[in-house]
């Protein structure tokens, strides 16, 4: 059972998908902490933080969690069935094609752009 008491809040700077491209070491963003979850005035009692965001998340999971694990090598256990295979890797070739359309859309927008 989680530790409901422990739960936080994190207000980032950007939305989900910068978060993800922008790794911490770029140090572009910023986020605000409070660990008053019930304040009306949260963000005006939060703290900004300068940086990415997820350093401070992964000490808080680190000081929540039971330590690491091994991986399963086998999808499912006991009380939670695999229900259906997941999906087959992406081969080389279809990564391949996926770049040469990025490629080719990039080029496209390029002469929009010039002409």
């Amino acid at each position: 059972m989680p530790n409901c008491l422990a739960a936080r809040f994190v207000l980032a700077a950007s939305g989900h998908v910068a978060g993800v491209i922008n790794p911490p070491a770029r140090n572009e963003r910023s986020h605000w902490l409070n660990d008053r979850l019930a304040s009306n005035s949260w963000l005006e009692k939060a703290e900004e933080k300068s940086g990415c965001w997820w350093p401070d998340w992964d000490a808080w999971m680190k000081r929540h969690s039971s330590g690491i694990c091994p991986a399963s090598t086998q999808p499912g256990n006991v009380r939670y069935q695999s229900i259906e295979p997941a999906a087959r890797p992406v081969c080389e070739a279809e990564i391949q094609l996926m770049r040469l359309c990025e490629l080719e859309y990039f080029r496209k927008s390029i002469h929009m752009c010039i002409n």
